[in-house]
């Protein structure tokens, strides 16, 4: 045999060149475990970013949605308000006594065809349930109806259609047309409110409000020149945080507080960060016939 020449010494031993480069280039036990290590925490910072940033966003919505709805609110009184008969037809009743439900009566004019057997006109009541939910209430009102007022007051019997849910406050204010604040319950002795609306008595337990085209000899400054509303709205997410102790608490400073001071007087209260964060205030004003 021919002789190839002297052997190198990886021959000699019957070892290859390719396995001893691989043996090189093999990972240690520790050196996989700790890449696994790095590799988990690595993970788990992206989950934690990912569970941040969803929740940041859902909560987000979730207000958004809130204060969307309380808009939606106004957008309904709004369109009562524009509906509001004028003259002596007009009818807007507000509680005789303080914190009652439902804290606003409405006759409306009911966008139906001519013809329509039931009526032209609704009976609108909002109230605020113990489930801090703003509802409205309405009736239609027959063409053979003589009293108006208590086709208004009849709407309690009617199912609730809730608006917005998470109000803490709702407050209506009135201001007379010499400028002037109105207090709301009306006192016993207040000359913007009637006890009798077109020779009928008002129903018990409510006032009419002397407006503007309200017929009678009534001086222009005793009359009710506009209304505003005021809405506190959270939304569910902020509201699910406060004990039931703690919604009594806000909903009471709120409703003791100037809604002009709404946000002042929340933010010095015991209420918890997130729920002050969360909460959204809406006016609007709205003239009277």
């Amino acid at each position: 045999p021919m002789d190839r020449g002297p052997r190198r010494p990886h021959e000699r031993h019957g070892v290859s060149s390719t396995t001893s480069v691989n043996r090189r280039r093999a990972f240690s036990l520790i050196e996989v475990l700790v890449a696994m290590a790095v590799l988990a925490l690595l993970l788990a910072i992206v989950l934690q970013l990912t569970q941040g940033i969803s929740g940041v966003t859902r909560l987000q919505t979730q207000r958004l949605d809130s204060v969307a709805a309380a808009r939606r609110t106004l957008d309904v009184i709004a369109k009562d308000m524009t509906s509001l008969l004028p003259g002596s037809g007009s009818v807007v009743l507000v509680p005789e006594a303080a914190n009652s439900q439902p804290f606003l009566g409405l006759l409306t004019a009911r966008r139906s065809p001519a013809g329509a057997t039931t009526g032209r006109f609704l009976g609108v009541q909002y109230e605020l349930d113990a489930d801090l939910a703003l509802t409205r209430r309405f009736a239609g009102v027959p063409f053979s109806a003589t009293d108006p007022m208590q086709a208004v007051v009849g709407a309690t019997q009617a199912p609730p259609f809730p608006l917005a849910e998470g109000i803490l406050a709702f407050r209506v204010l009135l201001r007379g047309a010499d400028g002037s604040d109105l207090e709301l319950p009306p006192p016993a002795d207040a000359d913007w409110v009637r006890v009798s609306h077109s020779g009928k008595p008002v129903p018990a337990g409510w006032k009419a409000l002397l407006l503007p085209s309200t017929p009678g000899p009534a001086a222009f400054e005793d009359r009710v020149q506009s209304m505003d509303v005021w809405i506190a709205a959270v939304d569910p997410q902020a509201l699910r945080v406060l004990t039931p102790e703690q919604i009594q608490t806000a909903a009471g400073i709120l409703a003791t507080a100037d809604p002009a001071d709404w946000r002042r007087e929340f933010d010095a209260s015991a209420v918890p960060g997130s729920v002050k964060s969360a909460l959204q205030i809406l006016h609007r004003s709205f003239p009277l016939p």
